[in-house]
């Protein structure tokens, strides 16, 4: 790769490609099986054949990501920390009365000190993984236009309190409601994102899994 990011093929020098995707070293190497590059080749070809199978989650050699143990294990750890930290959250939902068709009081946009009235249209479940974390999609009332909020449940305020409260709830829908209206699978802790958790390439993340999510 040269120095400004580029890879460059140190066969034949043109960029888009490195050596061992270079056509004219292949078409080379065939017409000439004997050469210097054509046993190189072979070489690097046999040690490629010869390097342990090491799995690109754990990091331990003789199986891969598709077989891994650790991962299985992983995926169970993680839905039983978000089983418990949903329920949690789901019990402050309900107190509340956050749930789609709940009426809310929000800034149309952050900036502004005034807010409207919106209509909580829908909750993106996979998302809400904690009291600090729960994500709010909601349509203005007068205005139309929908927002995309994210809520601290965890720290907040009656709406008559010195400060603005975090979330403000105009007309909230019965707790049972609330209840009924969350996903088994997010319950259960088997709906998330899984690319935030076990993205495919990627090391294990230690220190998401063995500690808070």
């Amino acid at each position: 790769m040269s120095y400004n990011g580029t890879v460059r093929c140190s066969y034949c020098g043109q960029t888009k490609h490195n050596r061992s995707g270079c056509d004219k070293l292949k078409d080379y190497i065939a017409a000439n099986p004997g050469s210097h590059h054509a046993m190189d080749a072979a070489d690097r070809q046999q040690r490629k054949k010869d390097r342990p199978r090491c799995c690109s989650y754990c990091q331990v050699a003789g199986h891969t990501r598709r077989t891994c143990a650790t991962l299985v294990d992983d995926r169970a750890i993680l839905a039983l920390k978000l089983a418990t930290s949903r329920k949690e959250t789901l019990e402050k939902m309900a107190e509340l009365g956050v749930g789609i068709g709940t009426l809310v009081n929000v800034k149309l946009v952050h900036y502004e000190r005034s807010k409207s009235i919106a209509l909580v249209n829908r909750i993106p479940w996979s998302k809400v993984n904690s009291l600090d974390a729960v994500i709010l999609r909601a349509q203005f009332v007068k205005e139309g236009s929908t927002c995309r909020r994210r809520v601290d449940l965890r720290h907040n305020v009656p709406s008559d309190a010195h400060r603005n409260p975090i979330l403000e709830v105009v007309s909230p829908i019965d707790a049972l409601d609330v209840i009924a209206s969350a996903p088994s699978e997010w319950l259960d802790g088997s709906l998330y994102e899984e690319d935030i958790y076990f993205p495919k390439g990627e090391a294990r993340k230690g220190w998401l899994l063995d500690g808070d999510t």
